[in-house]
């Protein structure tokens, strides 16, 4: 019975853990902003960034990278915003257009109509850009591309000859300019939003 004993604690003093055991004895880490299991060789979180290993250093990062993050942000809004009013200063253009045309001696009504129905649509489409700005940027993009694409089909003798089609042209590509900004712009604040 001693030696069954001795036996057994020479054998408890002699035991080692395999490699395989001290591999599975890393534990993940979680993290303390997201509560996201991370890898045990992670620095920084693979959801949120925020740094998992607490080193003064890594905390630095993480806001300094935060901050970036931030003014890159505040920039892609302010482009989204200026392509929002751009959305509304054709609306109200589309609506005096359709008075013009109410009021004139022949009044043309299907025109009138087709630019009441404009102003509501941009209207529609500005609102939109408040919750889903890509997606209703791109589309006000593609409606005013096939909009100044009928235009300068359908008056193109009149766009290339007089000062007022120039005009006309000048101020079409000026709203594709700040619209295309916009959904640039709302694309990337979709990318770093994620």
């Amino acid at each position: 019975m001693a030696n069954l004993q001795h036996s057994v604690l020479t054998a408890a003093v002699k035991w080692q853990p395999l490699p395989a055991a001290k591999k599975r004895l890393a534990l993940p880490v979680i993290c303390f902003h997201c509560l996201r299991v991370n890898g045990v060789h992670h620095n920084f979180c693979t959801g949120c960034g925020y740094p998992v290993q607490c080193y003064q250093e890594h905390l630095q990062l993480f806001n300094n990278r935060r901050k970036e993050r931030m003014r890159m942000l505040r920039g892609c809004y302010s482009k989204v915003l200026s392509a929002r009013n751009v959305l509304y200063v054709s609306a109200t253009f589309c609506a005096f257009s359709a008075l013009f045309y109410a009021t004139e001696a022949s009044p043309g009504m299907i025109r009138c109509m087709v630019l009441l129905v404009m102003s509501l649509l941009f209207v529609g489409l500005g609102t939109w850009s408040l919750f889903k700005p890509f997606t209703s940027l791109l589309i006000s993009f593609l409606i005013m591309i096939t909009l100044i694409a009928i235009n300068t089909w359908a008056e193109a003798a009149r766009l290339f000859s007089s000062t007022s089609g120039w005009y006309t042209i000048v101020a079409q590509l000026a709203l594709l300019y700040y619209i295309t900004r916009g959904v640039k712009a709302a694309y990337k604040a979709d990318v770093l939003q994620d």
